[in-house]
């Protein structure tokens, strides 16, 4: 390179999209962007760990009804397991639609059934749910 110096090139970070439909039947943790593209089930005795600054988008259209027994027919999230969901002040969790212009009812919640009663605490702390009816 003229003058003496050197190029080299940085890796570029791209964030990392994973994308979840159907039932989850063993321990899972999400972090990064998460797309749910269909009802997503934690089954019992399963439990879902979400990272702090994990941003998890729900697609708008309706769902697959992957389960017999579900709230609604957009697209949601039910917890039959665990849900350990504790985000920061920096790094929040968020909840939202996938669409572009979002609109309340663009996917249908998080619906918990079962929770014990001593993970409540770990539940929703610095968790932001925007654009369903049910939160």
């Amino acid at each position: 390179m003229p003058g003496g110096g050197s190029l080299f090139k940085l890796p570029i970070r791209r964030a990392h999209t994973t994308n979840w439909r159907g039932q989850i039947h063993q321990d899972t943790t999400w972090h990064g962007q998460i797309v749910v593209t269909a009802d997503v089930v934690v089954m019992p005795g399963v439990t879902l760990k979400i990272l702090p600054g994990t941003v998890i988008e729900f697609e708008p259209s309706k769902s697959s009804k992957i389960d017999a027994y579900y709230f609604s027919s957009q697209t949601e999230l039910i917890i039959r397991g665990q849900l350990v969901a504790v985000g920061t002040d920096e790094q929040k969790i968020v909840f939202t639609s996938r669409k572009s212009e979002k609109t309340v009812g663009d996917w249908a919640g998080i619906y918990i059934e079962n929770q014990d009663r001593s993970e409540e605490r770990r539940v929703g702390k610095e968790c932001r749910s925007r654009w369903s009816p049910y939160h």
